[in-house]
């Protein structure tokens, strides 16, 4: 995932500025949200691999930028300040999105306790529960990222 994370990145700068970035992160965060809620009916590994790894990857890296070039337009002398803030962000997504999905497959912070071949796995009943988890997340990131999106614009006028 991290390498299409940071293949995609160019990408997003590029097309903003071609095509607006409101209407890019908008574009982006549908294959976001498509890609998330289609891997919750994967039945097979390439299959989240593509629809997760690669394709929620690949778009992540082009919406990861966007708001940080506008920002950098924006306030031209807190350039640091600002791309740490949406870096920390960013991060601090990852961190609340990661207890909002043990809350769903694990709510009870069972441990694998399924012996097969030396190797310890968990329950069916906890298991069972990731593609659920796929379908909510692709609901939280529809709300969030469509509200996000509209909020993402460069300032008019040339300051680049």
């Amino acid at each position: 995932m991290l390498f299409a994370i940071n293949f995609g990145m160019p990408f997003g700068v590029r097309l903003s500025e071609r095509f607006g970035a409101r209407p890019v992160c908008l574009a982006t965060m549908a294959v976001i949200v498509v890609s998330v809620f289609v891997s919750g009916f994967m039945d097979s590994f390439g299959g989240l691999i593509f629809f997760y790894g690669i394709l929620f990857g690949f778009a992540s890296g082009i919406i990861y930028m966007i708001p940080v070039t506008c920002s950098w337009r924006y306030f031209p002398h807190w350039k640091g300040a600002t791309c740490g803030i949406i870096i920390g962000c960013f991060g601090f997504g990852t961190l609340i999105f990661n207890y909002v999905a043990l809350a769903i497959v694990n709510p009870d912070n069972e441990t694998a306790s399924v012996l097969s071949e030396g190797t310890k796995y968990f329950t069916p009943d906890i298991y069972n529960r990731v593609p659920k988890m796929f379908k909510i997340l692709s609901g939280c990131y529809l709300a969030l990222g469509t509200l996000g999106s509209l909020l993402v614009a460069y300032p008019k006028g040339n300051n680049s």
